[in-house]
């Protein structure tokens, strides 16, 4: 089931909301990225057979403004798959996923898309924490350089996974990237994790999104405002519990750096030599010429 595309030509941006039972959250989250300054957008909802009232609510919301465009799978294809879905709806050539208990600021892609350009591989804000009750706990994400280099982004996501976005509802890429980059069959791993595993909540395949696409690009670029409102709790709480969370995200991981796409042992060690430089010295120092310092080819 699906609307059709309007006429005219592809919007600037594709926010794109893969929604499951989402009843008492969907129409706060669709209003926030309808509520976008940024007005030549539109909003991509895939319903993955929702059983409640999720669907109805959508309809709703879309009879409201044309710039929604629904659709709904005749079965539930679980998260990832449902995510592909989203992604492959999309017609703009900039993208984003929003969770469907999240939301955006008005001001995310005033922000943030202007920074999607020439070499930089996405644009990622920090993020307000709330739990199910809407109570705040804190910001997330917060970094030090608005700007800096892949390298280091891969760098400080390998040694310190915590302290960097896994939502992709974070960040703001581009729409080709965001498709190459939602990879879930990675082989066997430890604990037994697999495919299945990965289709069935994401835990692994959202970080990979970031990995792959900064193996693509030499910067990645940071906004300092927290623009995207997290809730806490649902699956991920689950998966913690079950010890599951950390096992399918260390098989990820290990899947990246195996591959050929991670940066070499070389390029990793001045990233994080770079950030260290760059923390003493509190200013931008030119990436290019750090790597030459040190002996590696920028």
């Amino acid at each position: 089931m699906s609307s059709a595309a309007p006429p005219g030509p592809a919007p600037l941006v594709s926010i794109l909301i893969p929604v499951y039972n989402r009843e008492r959250e969907i129409e706060e989250t669709i209003r926030s990225a309808l509520a976008q300054t940024v007005r030549d957008i539109e909003v991509v909802v895939v319903d993955n057979a929702s059983t409640d009232g999720t669907w109805a609510i959508c309809q709703r919301l879309a009879a409201e403004d044309g710039r929604l465009r629904l659709f709904r799978n005749d079965a539930n294809i679980g998260p990832v798959n449902n995510w592909r879905r989203c992604v492959a709806e999309a017609r703009a050539p900039v993208s984003k996923i929003l969770f469907s208990d999240d939301r955006l600021e008005p001001a995310y892609l005033e922000r943030t898309l202007p920074r999607l350009q020439g070499r930089v591989a996405f644009v990622f804000t920090p993020a307000k924490l709330v739990d199910e009750a809407g109570a705040s706990h804190g910001v997330i994400h917060q970094y030090f350089v608005d700007t800096f280099p892949s390298d280091t982004f891969v760098f400080e996501y390998l040694s310190n996974f915590g302290g960097l976005p896994v939502s992709p509802c974070a960040a703001l890429f581009r729409t080709a990237d965001l498709r190459d980059g939602i990879v879930s069959d990675l082989g066997p791993g430890p604990g037994g994790s697999s495919a299945a595993d990965f289709e069935a909540h994401g835990a692994g395949p959202d970080c990979l999104i970031y990995l792959i696409a900064a193996s693509r690009y030499p910067y990645v670029a940071y906004v300092g405002e927290p623009l995207v409102t997290f809730r806490r709790g649902g699956i991920t709480s689950d998966l913690v519990a079950s010890g599951r969370f950390f096992t399918c995200y260390h098989h990820a991981l290990m899947w990246f750096m195996k591959s050929p796409m991670a940066p070499p042992p070389a390029r990793l060690a001045a990233a994080a030599l770079w950030r260290q430089e760059v923390r003493n010295a509190r200013r931008v120092i030119p990436y290019e010429d750090h790597l030459r310092a040190y002996g590696v080819e920028p």
